[in-house]
This record gives structure tokens, C-alpha cells and sequence, in this order.
């Protein structure tokens, strides 16, 4: 997942390391984070990040992730609660 959401966002620094470092890797290096959804932030929750595509009226949000159901495969799906993310 890591890779997929590197290429989706080159911007960002090369040393986030594990998923569930990105926020903390990237706050600390200025990179503003949150717990808000915004179109082409990185989302993270526990060991998976993904990136946001949409954001829905209803505070829900539309991901694109890959090894989520399994090695290599990308999907999107509507996901809500808990996330953090880096913009």
C-alpha cells in the first residue's frame, strides 16, 4: 500500500517508513496532517494508507488503495471514522 500511495503523492518525503508511521513521520517533518478528509490527502489507519479521491456530503470518503483484498490488486472503496491524514 505504501508504494501505491507514494506514487499517487511523489511529493512526499521517501522516509515515512511503515503505514503506520506515515502521519507522525510526515508531521514531523512539516508536512501538515489532520484528522479531516481532503481530496489527494493520504489516508492512514493502522498499517494501511490509501488516497483520498473524493470526499462525500455526509463526511465519508472515496479511497484508492492497493493490497487491501490481496497482493497487487488497486480498488476503491467508501470508507469513514478513525482515519488520519496527511495533506
Amino acid at each position: 500500500c505504501t508504494a501505491y500511495a507514494k506514487d499517487r503523492r511523489p511529493d512526499l518525503p521517501n522516509n515515512l517508513g511503515n503505514a503506520d508511521t506515515w502521519v507522525y513521520m510526515a508531521s514531523i517533518q512539516g508536512y501538515a496532517t489532520g484528522t479531516i478528509p481532503r481530496v489527494g490527502a493520504i489516508a492512514q489507519l493502522g498499517m494501511h494508507v490509501a488516497y483520498v479521491e473524493s470526499v462525500n456530503a455526509d463526511g465519508s470518503f472515496v479511497i484508492s488503495e492497493q493490497n487491501y483484498y490481496g497482493p497487487f490488486i488497486i480498488d476503491t472503496r467508501v470508507v469513514s471514522g478513525g482515519w488520519q491524514f496527511i495533506y
